[in-house]
């Protein structure tokens, strides 16, 4: 394992012991869907890395906390997460505003989206910076796109259904937002 599936995995653990601090390792093990042997190892591995504390509290019992560097650790795996997220987040919103502002150019005064979408705030956000009405409606397989309207088939449609709206001309908010 590299460290990325180490931390991953510690963040896991992690998110078991704020539910359950007095968890044994078997509820460890049962709680992130590793055997009790990965487990027992991945245990000694991040005590050995100061990422985990062991403390033995009796014969049969042994409590396990993170350490402030083990919650270092997950800090900054979440800080990196939040600042990939917030990037992709950017990129996306840039695409969404530049296509629909090339929709406008192109002379169209309507955007459809044909179903519901994760995306839709973008969508909705550009149209309204840009002056361009922007309608909702419910996407089947004979929808017919209208001509003066840029139109955009959500991501949550049907697979068939968006193969069919693409050739009718749609975009679909995957291309809107130029994910790859």
């Amino acid at each position: 394992m590299n460290d990325e599936s180490d931390i991953a995995i510690l963040s896991d653990i992690l998110d078991t012991l704020v539910l359950q601090p007095d968890a044994s390792q078997r509820e460890l093990a049962e709680k992130n869907r590793l055997s009790l042997g990965m487990t027992n190892a991945l245990l000694k591995r991040f005590a050995s890395k100061g990422w985990i504390m062991i403390k033995r509290l009796s014969a049969r019992k042994v409590c396990y906390a993170l350490t402030p560097e083990g919650m270092k650790v997950v800090a900054q795996r979440t800080r990196n997460y939040m600042q990939r997220t917030f990037a992709l987040m950017d990129n996306y919103s840039r695409a969404v505003f530049r296509n629909i502002a090339k929709a406008k150019q192109a002379g169209c005064t309507k955007v459809i989206l044909y179903g519901r979408s994760d995306i839709e705030f973008l969508i909705e956000h550009a149209c309204k910076c840009e002056g361009l009405e922007l309608i909702i409606r419910e996407v089947t397989e004979n929808t017919v796109p209208g001509k003066e309207c840029f139109c955009v088939v959500s991501e949550q449609s049907e697979e068939k259904t968006i193969a069919a709206m693409v050739k009718r001309g749609c975009k679909t908010t995957f291309e809107l937002a130029e994910m790859k």
